[in-house]
């Protein structure tokens, strides 16, 4: 008897080509993310937050802060220096330390510790051998890495290369120059579409791996 069909993959739509403002979520908003930057901040050292629509509540949880600027070092205005997720695995918030927990509003939290902050490339380890953009652990322990392919990108499981768990599709424009015939989107495997904890991390991989890509 032949083994039942493979689950068709999650597609998640993004409004925007930016990695800093865009929405990025499913047709039913089944998964909906929200990447912010606030314009207030200046440009080259603005912070940018991750925040997950919570099932029918309505309320965006803040997940994650992509912090930039010369915080470290040889690193340029604008390029990401430091990830700090707001949230745990489990969806709680984080008060470990002084962190006063994060304000469901604009996802900060009041104090971060500095055992908090990750380097982007201890999160997103590797990217330097011209093979893959990164590697990244979710919470279970499992590893992913995103690879160029096509002019694009895509997420494997290092033990089965052959298959990839997600493809990101470029956005098209009529006749290469007018307004989007259609808007990028990431396809993504439901193993990990359905953990919102992988998610998580999955998002802010993807947003650190195509930043790689395009510079």
């Amino acid at each position: 008897m032949a083994p039942p069909p493979a689950a068709p993959p999650v597609k998640l739509i993004f409004t925007t080509t930016s990695l800093r403002n865009v929405t990025i979520a499913t047709a039913s908003d089944s998964h909906y993310y929200e990447v912010v930057t606030h314009k207030w901040e200046p440009e080259a050292s603005a912070s940018t937050h991750v925040r997950r629509l919570q099932g029918e509540s309505g309320i965006m949880l803040p997940v994650a802060e992509l912090r930039r600027g010369k915080e470290r070092e040889g690193h340029e205005d604008g390029v990401c220096t430091g990830v700090v997720f707001v949230r745990s695995p489990g969806g709680e918030e984080r008060g470990s330390g002084g962190a006063e927990g994060a304000n469901p509003e604009n996802g900060k939290r009041d104090q971060v510790d500095q055992e908090d902050v990750i380097a982007p490339d201890v999160f997103l380890a590797g990217g330097d051998d011209g093979k893959s953009l990164g590697t990244f652990t979710v919470p279970t322990g499992q590893h992913y890495t995103w690879r160029e392919s096509k002019r694009s990108i895509e997420l494997i499981n290092p033990a089965s290369p052959d298959k990839p768990l997600a493809r990101f599709h470029r956005h098209h424009r009529h006749l290469g120059v007018l307004r989007m015939s259609a808007k990028p989107s990431l396809d993504v495997a439901v193993e990990i579409a359905e953990d919102s904890a992988a998610m998580d991390h999955f998002i802010v991989s993807f947003l650190l791996a195509e930043a790689r890509r395009r510079r």
